[in-house]
């Protein structure tokens, strides 16, 4: 007798694929097990639970099975599934751009606080465009300028503007932080930046998905975690209006080496947030 073939229901689907990513360590197993079923089967979360006794078709069966196979690896979900959402917006990823995370939610909290209307902004390292979309959103009688040194991350970054009609307000400059502050001749009441800042040592530790698939550039911050910090520091002051203020990112435990290149450099810590394991995340600085 011919053995009948399975009827895969939605609700059996994320049974299992969340057990399969469990067995291969998968933190946010069955998270990631919905955002995939949602893709696959072009549902929302909330539609896939009121759709969980549908049978899944063979055509959608073969997605489902290659986008598994991606996750099994320890691909990012934002790469597979094409997308991530910071700050209440939905921003397109593709592999090759640094991924946002919700602790630089802070930062954009932290920056929200300082601009004016009429300011003139530096988003360095703008990557997706995650930081300078959301400050726009909220502020919309502002320039911003985002930098990158990924061409890709620009590419994207542009796509994502384009895609909330904010193309008056930010422009992408495909070009160095060092090039930047080295040939511009404008001046900028806010720099915002969400730099490397993870010790080059550390990152053999890190997730697969960050260490295997991120790109270097966005996360290595050299020996001390702070090699380009040091290096914004450093340079922002050319560009800086004398009552601008520069707000960075940064990493757990860097305070207090930063404080002494900060004191070297004549700059002043006006406020540090704190991220919700309680960790400095976000410093504010002024120059004297």
């Amino acid at each position: 007798m011919k053995k009948e073939k399975r009827i895969w229901r939605v609700v059996d689907l994320l049974q299992w694929i969340t057990k399969d990513f469990e067995s291969k360590g998968i933190e946010s197993s069955r998270l990631d097990a919905e955002l995939i079923l949602s893709y696959a089967l072009k549902l929302d979360r909330v539609q896939l639970y009121i759709n969980f006794d549908r049978p899944v078709i063979e055509e959608e069966l073969k997605i489902i099975r290659r986008l598994v196979t991606r996750r099994r690896r320890r691909e990012p979900i934002a790469y597979i599934i094409g997308k991530k959402e910071f700050y209440s917006i939905e921003l397109k990823m593709e592999p090759g751009v640094f991924i946002p995370r919700p602790e630089t939610e802070i930062l954009v909290d932290t920056s929200l606080k300082y601009i004016k209307r009429g300011d003139k902004i530096l988003d360095i390292g703008i990557g997706s465009g995650a930081i300078s979309i959301a400050l726009a959103k909220n502020i919309r009688d502002i320039k911003i300028i985002g930098i990158d040194i990924n061409e890709k991350a620009c590419i994207l970054a542009k796509e994502n503007i384009e895609r909330y009609n904010l193309s008056d307000i930010i422009e992408v400059r495909h070009i160095s932080m060092e090039r930047f502050f080295k040939e511009s001749e404008e001046k900028f009441d806010i720099v915002v930046s969400n730099p490397p800042y993870v010790p080059t040592e550390e990152i053999k530790d890190l997730m697969p998905e960050i260490k295997d698939f991120e790109p270097r550039e966005a996360i290595d911050g050299g020996k001390d975690g702070i090699s380009f910090i040091k290096k914004l520091i450093k340079g922002v002051k050319k560009i800086l209006k004398g009552e601008g203020r520069v707000i960075i990112e940064i990493g757990d435990g860097q305070l207090p080496l930063l404080k002494e290149e900060l004191k070297n450099s004549n700059f002043i810590i006006e406020e540090v947030s704190k991220d919700l394991a309680k960790k400095d995340r976000v410093i504010v600085i002024y120059h004297i």
